[in-house]
């Protein structure tokens, strides 16, 4: 029987063969002074992954909770599958005072990351949720990306005006209280992303603290969740999320919202303009809805896309998709 935690450590995984292992392993590691739980949602994996989480937990039954998800439990979004319903239901069963994420196909490498997190918690009253600096890792070339984004150079307690401005919180690196969560609106079901309004959410409640070690590592790869191959698959999501986050959120969060919405709609129309073969009906009628101040802008940009100047742009990048089908055969 698992003792009762202090810290639930809520991992993520589908088909994540290739780094479930290191991912799992990389959280037993962790040297603590108080107990902690891994529950672990596997979301009905096809390649081998559902196989390796048994094996742990069949090995670490003291430690180690896993929820062998079912296929037809997944929320579709957009017409699009997702692991929302395991995310979330992996919050409910988290029986610790605080809630550390990590995906399965990252991985802490920092043996004292969890004590690091909670002993500052502890010492800041208000503090809600903390975070640090994370490495990426492609599959090819350099083995570490610079420290994500490089936002802090020394620790530091953050406000939601801080969060709203730069920062940027990884999913794989934060630790928060789960009395924060467990108010999380009906419309989370509904996101077509996840880790920005999570974490707004919780930031709305205290502080947030922000520590210089990187501490974690985000593997960037073709099956992950954000990957510039599925261009423009992620901004169009991004559109869609700051879209609803301006719609549900009011005051400073909505203001940010809209401005983040109206850069991620200029990213895309920039995109389309150079690939007019890309279908863009569906931004053009999403615009013509006028629902906010940028829109009106927004869809000039997008009707002036067919400009004779923008063609010679489309027959290089016409040329460049042809190439990348041909060496994928």
């Amino acid at each position: 029987m698992i003792e009762s935690p202090l810290v639930s450590v809520c991992i993520q995984t589908y088909q994540h063969k290739k780094f479930i292992a290191s991912c799992i392993e990389s959280v037993l590691m962790q040297k603590t002074a108080f107990p902690f739980e891994i529950i672990i949602g596997e979301d009905d994996s096809t390649d081998g992954t559902r196989e390796i989480c048994k094996d742990f937990a069949e090995r670490f039954p003291g430690k180690i909770r896993l929820y062998l998800r079912s296929e037809k439990d997944k929320i579709y979004i957009n017409g699009v599958k997702t692991g929302r319903f395991n995310f979330l239901s992996n919050l409910d069963a988290a029986q610790g005072k605080f809630i550390a994420l990590l995906d399965g196909d990252d991985r802490w490498i920092d043996e004292n990351k969890l004590q690091k997190q909670l002993s500052w918690m502890e010492t800041q009253p208000g503090m809600v949720i903390s975070t640090h600096n994370v490495y990426w890792k492609k599959e090819k070339g350099e083995p570490f990306i610079p420290v994500h984004l490089n936002m802090a150079d020394e620790n530091r307690v953050l406000s939601l005006d801080d969060l709203l401005e730069k920062y940027f919180l990884h999913m794989s690196a934060i630790v928060f209280l789960k009395q924060c969560v467990v108010d999380l609106p009906s419309w989370f079901k509904e996101l077509p992303v996840i880790d920005i309004p999570l974490s707004l959410h919780i930031a709305q409640k205290g502080s947030v603290g922000f520590m210089k070690d990187a501490m974690a590592v985000y593997n960037i790869h073709r099956g992950g969740m954000w990957n510039s191959l599925k261009s423009p698959h992620d901004f169009i999501n991004l559109w869609k999320l700051y879209t609803m986050l301006s719609i549900r959120f009011d005051g400073k969060i909505r203001t940010a919202m809209e401005k983040k919405r109206a850069n991620a709609g200029k990213w895309l129309i920039n995109f389309y303009k150079k690939r007019l073969w890309y279908d863009s009906d569906w931004l053009k009628k999403e615009l013509m809805e006028f629902n906010f101040a940028d829109d009106r802008g927004l869809l000039q940009e997008l009707n002036d896309i067919h400009q004779l100047k923008n063609y010679g742009a489309n027959v290089v990048n016409l040329a460049k998709a042809g190439i990348k089908k041909i060496y994928k055969r």
